[in-house]
């Protein structure tokens, strides 16, 4: 379930000018954001497979083996 006060993950898929966003617990492995990015019906549609793709945090790729507070995602 989404966590009502969670951290806001945006995903922007600059060739299809798309943007997709959920919250999440500061707790949450990156691999949670990337399941939850690869059941998008816009990047499925697109060919777009987990282990396919990198989702990038402020600096760095999203760590999947990693909480998001560990990669400083967290408030």
């Amino acid at each position: 379930d989404e966590p009502e006060n969670g951290i806001c993950v945006a995903i922007v898929m600059q060739e299809k000018n798309k943007r997709f966003q959920r919250n999440f617990n500061p707790s949450d492995l990156g691999k949670v954001v990337y399941i939850w990015a690869a059941s998008q019906d816009d990047l499925i549609n697109n060919g777009y497979k987990l282990g396919g793709f990198d989702l990038y945090g402020p600096i760095t790729p999203l760590n999947p083996n990693t909480t998001l507070s560990e990669q400083h995602i967290a408030n």
